[in-house]
């Protein structure tokens, strides 16, 4: 807008003139920047958006670094028909089969 324009609307309609002047590219992007971090579902980023100082930042950063978030995902496929025995002995289980099987044997 021409300063022209700018003092006409500000003449008809009473308006912030600073708010009618083009923002720099750098300035929009922090702005667009900060309302996504402040509205979004991730957890932990408006905490840092919203805080104001450096050392706030810092730490919140910091914070959620060190949590070391994970997502496992499983998913299960049968296929039918299985020949017999369809059992899987595993040794990833907790127990000791020296312990498991004594029972059984007596």
């Amino acid at each position: 807008m021409t300063k022209e324009t700018i003092d006409h609307l500000a003449t008809i309609f009473p308006i912030n003139r600073d708010a009618l002047k083009s923002k720099s590219k750098h300035q929009r992007s922090v702005s667009i920047l900060k309302e996504f971090s402040l509205n979004t579902s991730a957890h932990g980023i408006p905490s840092i958006a919203r805080s104001h100082s450096i050392q706030n930042r810092l730490f919140w950063i910091i914070s959620l670094y060190f949590q070391y978030p994970t997502q496992t995902s499983v998913s299960f496929v049968t296929e039918w028909p299985q020949a017999f025995p369809a059992v899987t002995i595993c040794n990833y289980s907790p127990i000791r089969y020296d312990r498991f099987i004594i029972p059984f044997l007596n």
